[in-house]
């Protein structure tokens, strides 16, 4: 049976860069179709939930890379992540490959919270697409390839051989707010920023 794709399978990309391999070429166009179809409807949702967090924030959209600065103190501020238990914190490390078991965490995104992940990735890349209008940059689905990181991604094709794929950038964000407030990580507020102007310095 076809997979229909909707925001719960799409922040499965989250947790897993191969679960693309998972779908079929077909199944994957479909997410692609349901992704463009859904575009605005994700930007609004983004808007609504970083000014439902205080009404003072009064956050606005305007696709600048200076709003990404905007948005992730406030996230900074309200991302909470939730506590996994310490049988699941064990086994995640048991699991986890020799390089990768010290980033291992105590702690999590919530559910909700890998719903905004998702959702800002979509801004970040309009951001990207926005602020460069005369070189027609848009989302295209990645290669359908075992060679290829980022099989099933939304990415935007900045230049020869360079490719944004926003959903890392925001989940990397995302956990780097929870590494700085539970693992005495580094504050990296300027994450988002600094990946816009490294990725487009070849459109300047």
């Amino acid at each position: 049976m076809q997979q229909t794709f909707d925001i719960n399978k799409a922040i499965t990309f989250i947790d897993n860069h191969n679960i693309g391999y998972q779908y079929t070429k077909k199944e994957l166009k479909g997410y692609y179709d349901w992704f463009m179809a859904n575009l605005d409807n994700h930007l609004k949702q983004f808007s609504d939930t970083i000014n439902s967090f205080d009404f003072n924030i009064n956050w606005v959209n305007d696709f600048t890379p200076d709003s990404l600065i905007r948005v992730a103190h406030i996230l900074y501020t309200y991302v909470k992540g939730v506590f996994i238990s310490e049988e699941e914190y064990q086994r995640r490390v048991e699991a986890a490959h020799i390089v990768l078991k010290e980033s291992v965490m105590h702690v999590e995104m919530t559910h909700d919270e890998r719903v905004l992940t998702f959702l800002l990735s979509v801004y970040i890349g309009e951001v990207i697409i926005r602020s460069y209008p005369n070189d027609n940059l848009k989302w295209e689905l990645s290669k359908f390839t075992k060679s290829f990181a980022h099989c099933g991604y939304m990415l935007i094709h900045i230049a020869p051989f360079i490719y944004s794929a926003p959903l890392d950038h925001a989940s990397w964000f995302m956990v780097d707010i929870l590494k700085y407030k539970y693992e005495n990580g580094e504050d990296k507020k300027s994450h988002l920023y600094d990946y816009f102007w490294g990725v487009t310095k070849s459109l300047r």
